[in-house]
């Protein structure tokens, strides 16, 4: 068994059922739960271009990777527009490049940062929208690349674990700028800010919503193939019971006596607590 991905307050523990099937369950994670993530991951999984050059391997490839994948998800409906307009100072500055992705987890994830400093979040959030939406398509394609020519590195990364952590910054990032966003006066700009706002918080939303459903549909299938299993398993020892005891066959033997010597000899005066009657209706009925 996998070790168990501890959720947050709200959602208790998840874990993935078969660690072989990671590539393919993160790939269903990410259609399934956002769409529009990943489009091209599934399809970049099968037929990614075997011909690519082999990845470097190690640790901090798998790390790459892990984080490629949480920024996108942590960016998913956030616009290049919203984000200028979060971080007007920052957008002055070309978006990052390359496949580091500019994510802080522990910084996102701490509430005092957040309260100590809540512009600063706003900024992180606003370059890590801009990095995610304008380097979409390679950050696409290394996914796939990677995802193909290192299968093994692949089942490192648990898809429930990182939706959870995708999770809880999405959630600490739109409370901090739905907090930012009070203060502004009623003006167009505050209004495209709560369009922004409403937009990635709706993905939010249905992120846990779906992370909600899809551990219920774990434990559903853990129940049914438990249930399966033990109904199965006494079926057969019934059957073992009925085709192979010999301790039936000697019973029905039994009732068999009592009832000859009935015929032969009358019904002899029924006791309060005699089960014969009873015991031969049923062996009449078996034959």
């Amino acid at each position: 068994m996998d070790t168990p991905a501890v959720l947050s307050h709200a959602t208790g523990a998840w874990r993935t059922r078969e660690p072989v099937r990671r590539s393919r369950a993160f790939a269903w994670l990410a259609a399934l739960l956002l769409p529009g993530l990943l489009p091209g991951l599934l399809p970049g999984l099968l037929n990614a271009d075997e011909n690519a050059p082999d990845p470097p391997s190690g640790i901090a490839d798998v790390e790459s990777y892990r984080l490629l994948n949480l920024a996108l998800m942590v960016a998913e409906g956030a616009s290049i527009a919203w984000a200028v307009e979060l971080d007007p100072a920052g957008a002055t500055s070309p978006p990052d490049r390359g496949l580091t992705p500019p994510i802080d987890v522990e910084a996102l994830q701490t509430p005092l940062n957040r309260i100590a400093d809540p512009r600063q979040t706003v900024a992180r959030a606003a370059r890590l929208f801009r990095y995610a939406r304008a380097n979409e398509d390679g950050i696409r394609a290394a996914i796939a690349r990677f995802a193909q020519k290192s299968p093994a590195a692949v089942t490192a990364v648990d898809p429930a674990r990182l939706a959870e952590e995708a999770l809880i910054i999405r959630s600490a990032l739109a409370i901090t700028l739905e907090d930012q966003g009070r203060g502004r006066d009623d003006s167009p700009a505050r209004s495209s800010w709560r369009r922004g706002l409403a937009v990635y918080q709706d993905k939010t939303i249905y992120l846990r919503n779906m992370m909600e459903f899809w551990e219920f549909d774990r434990e559903l299938a853990a129940i049914t193939e438990k249930a399966l299993r033990e109904t199965g398993t006494r079926i057969e020892a019934y059957q073992r019971l009925l085709e192979v005891d010999p301790r039936l066959d000697a019973f029905t033997q039994h009732l068999r006596a009592v009832e000859y010597v009935y015929r032969e000899y009358g019904v002899p005066e029924k006791t309060p607590d005699d089960p014969s009657d009873e015991l031969i209706e049923a062996a009449s009925q078996v034959d």
